[in-house]
């Protein structure tokens, strides 16, 4: 009688949030987590000791359709260049894409690559690079852009890799993934499907976290 009392006072048992799992993470890692709505959330403060910020919303890329998760992870330096990594699927469409703004430039005269996303503007600055080492199905999936190729190779170790390929195990290929190394700061933008549950968004951001940490083991310019 007493513990059915207890019961009733204090409430039943609550089941675990659908966000515990990002919950826990951002507790772990002291960052400050705030549900926005149900599914999409921020959190931020310092990672590792320099300021980490992610974002789960609604897109802010033409070629993300619906929620977005973002993230941006300070280095606490600027790289000797960049590196962009994104799947194959998106970097097919930017290229589709890119070709029909050029010919509508020409058409219009107005050739200024200020105009273009910089997402595009990463297709004709930087190189596709690809070398031995990487399985076949790592440059199946993704295309890994830079102007930086000693950085590229020194930040995609073999546990990088695999840890790339666990991320997005049962993503669609088509589906937006951007991981980027630029300005001082690990960057990511993925699009989040439906299916995703909140463990996999863990992943990813363990991923930025892993990434960052590689990229300041790079070798001083």
């Amino acid at each position: 009688m007493l513990e059915r009392i207890k019961n009733v006072l204090g409430g039943r048992r609550r089941e675990p949030a659908p966000l515990e799992p990002l919950h826990g993470w951002a507790q772990g890692r002291s960052l400050t987590f705030t549900d926005v709505t149900p599914g999409q959330f921020a959190l931020y403060g310092q990672l590792d000791g320099w300021a980490f910020r992610a974002e789960c919303g609604p897109s802010s890329r033409s070629f993300i359709h619906g929620i977005e998760l973002r993230a941006r992870h300070g280095l606490g330096f600027r790289l000797p260049g960049a590196v962009v990594i994104m799947n194959r699927a998106l970097k097919r469409q930017l290229e589709v894409q890119a070709n029909a703004l050029y010919s509508d430039y020409i058409d219009d005269l107005q050739t200024s690559a200020l105009e273009l996303p910089e997402e595009i503007r990463w297709l004709s600055l930087y190189r596709d690079m690809g070398w031995s080492g990487p399985e076949d199905a790592f440059w199946a999936a993704f295309a890994v852009m830079t102007d930086a190729p000693e950085l590229a190779r020194h930040w995609l170790t073999e546990d990088m890799i695999g840890a790339l390929m666990r991320t997005l195990p049962h993503r669609p290929a088509d589906t937006p993934f951007l991981l980027m190394l630029m300005r001082g700061n690990t960057y990511l933008r993925m699009q989040v499907n439906p299916s995703d549950d909140q463990t996999s968004l863990v992943g990813a951001l363990e991923l930025v976290e892993r990434s960052s940490k590689r990229a300041r083991a790079a070798p001083s310019p």
